[in-house]
């Protein structure tokens, strides 16, 4: 997860699976979106965090939330870890996970969710990793060999994913390719038997993360096979002014703002993040 500061409260941290210049929750009288600032770290795959509060967008949260933040989308009220793994001494700031607007359904609320965090411990998983593997996981890129969990563990849910034919090791192959797609940069990703074989950055070869942002936005790669099928998964933000309806089943949400204070002892963790 990407972490840094909630909009223009300082009180509270920011967490959300892609780059929050993505995020296109918030726009001004004109319009034009208004995202929080840059990113200041990652939240590692295998942090620890325990859900305190999950507040849908009903009238009395939206009124009761600050102007200059998503006011229109559930807002996950999450105590993290001071560090990944078996830990569970807490930050003291609450961090809020936002969720996306598309979220209709109560089943789709869960399955993003459930991507999101997981009351399994990834940690195992990750551990028995190679070493570029794991640490591209925890990097947040994509790098060849990589296995479609360990992808989505580093970049979250996918914006386009078809299936194609490609070369590889000397004979046609049914591969599927993945696109995330954002205001500065476009990753596809090829994978082949559940592997992956080939990553492109803005149409370049990268076995790496890029060394630096370009100040245009990238012409997308050209996928020069039709695409056989295409999906969106469950996690695949989107835009909105309007304040959605509650989900279904969903539970009343409180009118204040969340407590900017944190108990610093020790206590449990029920969840872990996996992206």
């Amino acid at each position: 997860m990407h972490v840094g500061q909630f909009y223009d409260d300082e009180r509270f941290q920011l967490m959300f699976p892609r780059a929050f210049e993505d995020i296109p929750y918030l726009r001004n009288l004109d319009g034009e979106t208004v995202t929080p600032p840059p990113a200041d770290g990652v939240l590692p795959v295998g942090t620890r965090v325990r859900i305190e509060e999950v507040q849908f967008p009903t009238a009395q949260a939206v009124f009761g939330r600050p102007l200059m933040t998503a006011r229109y989308t559930t807002w996950v009220r999450l105590r993290v870890a001071a560090g990944r793994g078996d830990t569970t001494l807490m930050k003291k700031a609450p961090h809020i996970l936002l969720l996306p607007a598309s979220l209709a359904t109560e089943q789709r609320f869960s399955a993003w969710l459930e991507s999101a965090i997981s009351e399994e411990d990834p940690n195992p998983w990750l551990s028995s990793l190679d070493d570029d593997v794991r640490q591209g996981v925890l990097d947040k890129r994509p790098v060849v060999g990589m296995s479609s969990r360990a992808v989505l563990a580093a970049m979250g849910p996918y914006d386009k994913k078809s299936t194609t034919h490609v070369e590889h090791e000397g004979r046609r192959r049914r591969g599927q390719v993945a696109i995330w797609q954002s205001k500065k940069n476009t990753w596809r990703v090829t994978l082949v038997d559940d592997v992956v074989i080939d990553v492109l950055v803005n149409g370049k070869q990268a076995d790496v993360a890029p060394q630096a942002e370009p100040d245009t936005p990238p012409t997308p790669s050209t996928d020069d096979a039709a695409p056989v099928e295409e999906q969106q998964p469950p996690a695949e933000p989107a835009a909105s002014t309007d304040a959605p309806a509650p989900q279904a089943g969903a539970p009343e949400a409180t009118t204040a703002e969340p407590s900017s204070t944190t108990p610093t002892e020790e206590a449990p963790a029920d969840h872990a993040v996996t992206q």
